[in-house]
């Protein structure tokens, strides 16, 4: 358990970090469009001087938040991190566990996100199939260090969001299936949603 969350810390941080900070304008398409458009809503947040220092922290965090909602299906990516499990859940189970799932997120990382301003990223190679899309792209460090980071995406509704991401070869995903499913071998799923309200509301 302490391994995995370790893991997942550290994908989700650079994950973040090429999400939002300094994209170089490359490839074209609308999965990759729909990425951009929320990484320059955020650059302008963080650059904005209206928006920096602790007396502005709750507005700017909120402006963040909602250019990380338009891009990520937090439904989706709750789905596919339990697994068989999804399928147990009732209708407001789903509804409880998405809900806290995208709060854990997303108040886990904002904070760090607040510190990168620097690393550029860029956009290599967009693959298009039917309602499933991939974006792959290197963030560049201040170091010159360049990571591979892809992102999987599905189409529903005529939006593309994305589901997944994978840095450098690690899946947010299947590392969080791996953390759910041991939890849920030995406790009922109100434990793990209660654990993960927890964290979300201690993150921020």
């Amino acid at each position: 358990m302490k391994n995995v969350a370790v893991i997942l810390k550290a994908v989700f941080v650079v994950v973040l970090l090429s999400l939002f900070i300094n994209p170089q304008r490359a490839l074209a398409g609308e999965p990759t469009d729909g990425i951009r458009s929320a990484i320059d809503g955020v650059i302008r947040v963080l650059k904005d001087p209206a928006f920096k220092g602790e007396a502005n922290t709750k507005v700017r965090r909120e402006k963040i938040r909602r250019s990380i909602q338009s891009i990520f299906s937090f439904e989706d990516m709750s789905r596919r991190s339990l697994g068989k499990h999804w399928r147990k859940l009732t209708a407001s189970e789903r509804a409880e566990f998405v809900a806290v799932f995208g709060a854990m997120v997303e108040n886990s990382y904002i904070g760090k996100l607040e510190k990168y301003t620097d690393e550029r990223v860029l956009y290599e190679k967009e693959t298009v199939r039917k309602r499933s899309a991939e974006v792959r792209t290197k963030v560049i460090t201040s170091t010159g260090t360049k990571i591979p980071i892809n992102y999987r995406l599905s189409n529903k509704s005529g939006q593309w969001l994305v589901y997944d991401v994978i840095v450098e070869g690690v899946s947010l995903v299947r590392n969080y299936r791996s953390q759910f499913a041991t939890v849920l071998k030995k406790e009922p799923i109100d434990n793990l949603i209660a654990t993960l309200k927890s964290k979300a509301e201690n993150s921020m």
